[in-house]
């Protein structure tokens, strides 16, 4: 009784520690946020916006048909939380509280059904602090939130042959539902655990070891079932959309442009995020863990009896493997999209630890107690982050040996990071296009205004830009729908089709000086004898924002003044002089042959 209040405590206590360091890092970090989460961010602007204009059925037809590549749930869980607590990001991220509440009370879950409650607090303590997710549960990305769902939806179903039909079905069914429209790839790590789980009781079932397990059988099937008609009110009606989508990033040039050689990602996991900052001895206690458990139960067939707990071991171990799999295989190699396996990984290493003999427990206690938390209080109170120093081209690597690594005071991810106090100004840019609208703009732009974005920079990037416009025009504060583009993402094109692209384009912004950002862009640029070489973004950016600048423009006005950033660039946006009318041909082709003639 006493083990049981002290776990409950401590449980409660870490959960409600989390949130509140979090909650202090939101309020600290102004920086923009990173180029998907700021895609969501947008999308949950519309999703509240058809609510707002048009009631539950707005939403609803918003829901089915928005957004049509990616599962939607993200950004509708956010449009609550606006409704309660107002517009705003910090709003949004109270989504993140939710998935931090869920996953912490269902890894504590599966660790007792695998051992014992000081080992489900110790894979829970372990799976919080694990840099991957405590650093997602930060930002606005899908993968937190699986995590949580997948958790979640294996643990009720190891819970299934003890509760009542009517508490399993529906917690299956909504956890199952949640992952499935969080994120296509949701079966990836819920189905190999699931169908262990299912198999399992149809064995023991089979064996005669009584109804309790065709019940569970029952209750698992009926929720997942349950799950797969919620999630079908969106998966059908876009099923063309979401497959060709997630063929492009499974096999195709999309994903292959996140792409690394098995062994790199591999690299990339255990120095980034692999619970990262005490990888070397956790790995080693991965490596025993299986065999130190297996020995101080009286071996293989005593675990085998012992029926939820054989069970689960099996099941976390398939969840973590197949992800692992799966990953290797896959062409996209971004590392994030790994981390909702990252919970499996904190339960095994719990299981490790506990099995150590009481005198060999010292030394791997401060791995994975004590460097995880100062590495989570340094990324959470200490220092700030600057992704345009931490990130750029030839900046050296962490050494995964020294203190830097061990104590987080080196960013080793955009994912993993101290907050950014500075003002990146996106309210001021947004602000200065809406009031230079001219009214022949006005009158022919049906579908919004547009932007286009001419700089890769992860501070001035158009997905942000694009929520921040969204937001204000949701709430009045912003009279036009204004719509951020860049020119060629994911697309290879010329100089001269970059120019194409900016003819038509209402409004162009540009950042002079400063970096440009990351590779994520790749230019084709004819050289002479009509071959072509790719060149660095970086470099095609900076030729457009000297083209735009040059005496001999003809299609576009600078508005206003430059905007002066933190990093020392200056963010200038022209107007097109002949948006709205009729562009003269000759003052198209001028502009144009700035591009042709500056090709190298």
């Amino acid at each position: 009784m006493k083990s049981k209040l002290i776990c409950t405590i401590a449980l409660f206590a870490l959960i409600a520690g989390h949130i509140a360091a979090n909650t202090v890092w939101v309020s600290r970090n102004r920086a923009p946020v990173y180029w998907d989460q700021a895609y969501y961010l947008a999308r949950s602007q519309e999703y509240l916006l058809s609510l707002r204009k048009e009631g539950a059925g707005g939403l609803w037809d918003a829901y089915r048909g928005l957004e049509r590549k990616r599962a939607p749930l993200l950004p509708i869980l956010a449009v609550p939380f606006y409704g309660l607590l107002g517009n705003s990001q910090a709003s949004a991220m109270c989504v993140n509280h939710l998935a931090l509440i869920v996953l912490c009370i269902s890894v504590y879950g599966i660790g007792r059904q695998v051992g014992d409650r000081w080992l489900g607090l110790i894979a829970a303590y372990l799976t919080m602090l694990c840099p991957a997710l405590f650093g997602l549960s930060r930002e606005f990305f899908v993968e937190f939130p699986m995590a949580a769902a997948v958790a979640a939806t294996v643990y009720f179903c190891l819970r299934a042959h003890r509760q009542s039909f009517y508490a399993s079905v529906p917690l299956i069914a909504v956890f199952a539902a949640a992952g499935l429209l969080l994120k296509v790839s949701f079966p990836v790590f819920a189905g190999l655990p699931v169908a262990v789980i299912l198999l399992w009781n149809l064995f023991r079932f089979v064996g005669g070891k009584g109804e309790a397990h065709l019940w569970a059988l029952l209750k698992i099937g009926s929720g997942i079932i349950l799950a797969l008609f919620i999630a079908s009110t969106w998966y059908l009606p876009n099923m063309q959309h979401w497959m060709q989508f997630a063929r492009e990033n499974v096999a195709g040039a999309r994903g292959a442009r996140y792409g690394a050689a098995p062994l790199d990602w591999l690299n990339e996991q255990a120095r980034m995020s692999f619970l990262g900052y005490h990888l070397p001895a956790l790995l080693l206690l991965l490596l025993l863990s299986v065999g130190a458990w297996i020995s101080k139960t009286g071996g293989s067939r005593r675990v085998r009896r012992k029926d939820a707990r054989g069970v689960g071991i099996t099941a976390v171990a398939v969840w973590l493997a197949g992800a692992l799999l799966v990953c290797l295989a896959v062409t996209v190699k971004d590392v994030r999209l790994f981390f909702p396996a990252m919970p499996a990984a904190a339960i095994l290493l719990a299981m490790g630890y506990r099995a150590m003999a009481r005198g060999w427990r010292a030394a791997p206690a401060a791995v994975l107690l004590l460097f995880p938390l100062v590495a989570f209080a340094n990324f959470s109170f200490r220092g700030e982050y600057d992704a345009t120093v931490e990130f750029r081209p030839g900046v050296p690597k962490v050494n995964v040996f020294s203190a830097e690594y061990y104590l987080g005071l080196k960013p080793l991810t955009p994912y993993v990071h101290a907050p950014n106090g500075r003002d990146w100004k996106a309210d001021e840019i947004v602000g200065l296009v809406d009031k230079n609208v001219p009214e022949a703009i006005e009158k022919a732009a049906r579908s919004g205004v547009g932007v286009t974005v001419v700089t890769g920079s992860p501070y001035i990037q158009p997905n942000w830009l694009r929520y921040i416009g969204f937001k204000g025009y949701v709430e009045g504060n912003i009279k036009h729908e204004i719509n951020f583009a860049d020119p060629g993402y994911h697309r290879q094109l010329t100089l001269e089709q970059c120019g194409e692209a900016l003819s038509t384009s209402q409004f162009v912004l540009v950042a002079e000086g400063g970096w440009q950002g990351p590779n994520l862009y790749a230019y084709e640029v004819k050289a002479d004898g009509g071959k072509k070489h790719v060149v660095r973004h970086e470099e095609v950016m900076e030729e457009i924002t000297r083209i735009m600048s040059t005496r001999e423009m003809t299609l576009f006005d600078r508005v206003g003044k430059p905007i002066e950033m933190p990093d020392g660039s200056r963010v200038v946006i022209y107007r097109h002089r002949y948006a709205g009318g009729t562009m003269p041909f000759d003052k198209k082709d001028a502009f144009l042959a700035l591009f042709r003639t500056n090709e190298t």
